[in-house]
């Protein structure tokens, strides 16, 4: 079950993003004009991220997450893993869960959060001694909206693992022989794939403002080692931890499965063995043994019978991991830049390199 990306949804999210850029920008460039100096303000590089790069992709990844969302009850059923008198229960499920995701209470909490994250940063603030129309622009124009569009992805994703429970609580019929080894249930570890664009931005704005800190002398990048890991763990725990909801499920189905294929699997070994073995020696001498289509069948139940072991107790995959891990490492590779150059560190490759082919 593949979800396209939906026509659109980029270029509204550069337009979003453009609204969000463009009155910190102005008033820029008002500063720049009135006190002949640039703000400090411009030389905050995880504005120009949040603007530029982590809007466009929250607003994607918000429009994936919901496609990939709604087919999830054509899936369960085409793959025959949920009861037939449970699907009217699983799409009352989906529309109330899409009805909460629309609902103008849903938008009005969202701006109280946007509200007050805005104040909070208005009083935090380092340079508030020191009034500029980009900071004004910042807390009333930029701020808001950017919070307000990952206020909206992570929301989406609350009501997605809401809806996991309650997918978990329906009565499934995983089959023991499905091919992706977790009975079927795989296409509930797709929405991950959405949740991982939206990562990608979020983790964007965090690189943008280690790398101001950097180029600040404020921290060093050993020292950002331990909030990285922390990051991972946590992104991690939010994109992946919801679908443990399945493992019991899946172990369940996996030792059932195990007792009645063995049983299966033991009975055709002994009609086998009382056919062809006589006092447990093999009748060669009798021609029927050629081309007997007894032997293949043996071979097929121990096949089916270690198919039957490899039945995984999570739903996702390394490959779900890996989307998450890249989407939080892969922003944080342009800090590198911030402590040598692109010269450089070819040089210490270049240099480590012939070093080991020397010795």
């Amino acid at each position: 079950m593949r979800a396209a990306l939906p026509r659109g949804a980029l270029t509204r999210g550069f337009a979003i993003g453009a609204l969000a850029y463009a009155p910190i920008a102005l008033a820029v460039a008002i500063d720049r004009l009135a006190l002949a100096r640039l703000p400090p303000m411009a030389r905050d590089l995880s504005i120009h991220a949040r603007c530029l790069v982590a809007v466009p992709l929250l607003v994607v990844a918000e429009v994936l997450l919901g496609r990939l969302v709604a087919r999830i009850s054509t899936s369960l059923a085409r793959e025959g893993v949920i009861a037939p008198d449970e699907l009217p229960r699983l799409d009352a499920l989906l529309a109330r869960v899409r009805r909460v995701h629309r609902s103008p209470l849903l938008t009005i909490a969202l701006a109280l959060v946007t509200g007050i994250g805005a104040a909070r940063w208005w009083l935090v603030d380092a340079n508030a001694a020191t009034p500029s129309a980009a900071r004004w622009a910042y807390v009333f124009a930029t701020l808001p909206i950017s919070l307000f569009v990952a206020g909206r992805l992570i929301a989406a994703w609350a009501l997605w693992c809401a809806t996991l429970v309650g997918i978990a609580r329906l009565r499934l019929t995983p089959l023991v022989l499905h091919a992706d080894r977790v009975g079927g249930l795989l296409s509930l570890a797709l929405p991950t794939g959405a949740f991982a664009v939206g990562v990608v931005g979020l983790a964007s704005v965090v690189s943008a403002s280690w790398a101001t800190r950097l180029l600040a002398g404020q921290v060093t990048l050993p020292s950002l080692a331990p909030a990285l890991g922390a990051l991972l763990a946590a992104v991690l725990v939010v994109g992946l931890g919801p679908l443990v909801l399945f493992a019991p499920l899946l172990v369940r189905l996996r030792l059932e499965g195990q007792q009645r294929y063995a049983a299966l699997s033991c009975s055709y070994a002994r009609q086998f063995a009382g056919r062809w073995l006589t006092d447990g020696t093999p009748g060669t001498d009798d021609p029927a043994l050629l081309g007997s289509g007894d032997i293949e069948p043996l071979s097929e139940m121990y096949s089916i019978f270690a198919q039957v072991r490899s039945i995984r107790p999570l739903v996702f995959t390394r490959r779900e991991v890996l989307q998450l891990a890249v989407a939080v490492v892969a922003p944080m590779v342009p800090l590198v830049f911030t402590v040598m150059s692109f010269s450089d560190l070819l040089g210490q490759v270049a240099r480590s390199l012939l070093g080991a082919i020397a010795h």
